[in-house]
């Protein structure tokens, strides 16, 4: 997956320098020796992509970064390699245009509603909370 988006992103921005691109998920236990940790260390990146999902990649890179001196932004970046190796469409561009793709997505992977919820109602309902809370402080 990661060597897909890697070519798709190499074939769209032609002077982008990738050091690396694998699928590396299997070995989160911080206790055992990582080949890819090893590889990343001898690559020397400065940006990191992690996509292990949702919570183990923000845990993956915990664990890691400090071993990791080269790197000087590490970002947790969920499916967004799934899209990029167009393993997973898009939505379509009128609803992205009306920022509905998490409706499409919710759609066509139902099972993914409770992410979908906490993401776009939970989020913006606390975003909102704490905006009303700033301004009645002001006055």
């Amino acid at each position: 997956m990661a060597a897909r988006a890697a070519e798709t992103l190499r074939k769209k921005f032609p002077r982008l320098r990738i050091v690396g691109a694998e699928s590396g998920g299997q070995n989160v236990d911080p206790s055992v020796p990582s080949p890819v940790l090893t590889r990343i260390q001898a690559a020397q990146p400065s940006v990191l992509f992690v996509a292990f999902g949702h919570g183990k990649q923000e845990r993956w890179i915990a664990r890691h970064l400090a071993k990791l001196s080269s790197v000087k932004v590490a970002v947790g970046v969920g499916g967004s390699f799934d899209y990029l190796a167009q393993v997973v469409p898009r939505a379509p561009l009128e609803w992205r245009s009306l920022g509905l793709e998490w409706l499409y997505r919710l759609i066509r992977q139902p099972r993914r509603w409770k992410r979908i919820y906490r993401a776009i109602i939970v989020f913006s309902l606390l975003v909102l909370k704490q905006r009303i809370a700033s301004l009645w402080k002001k006055r």
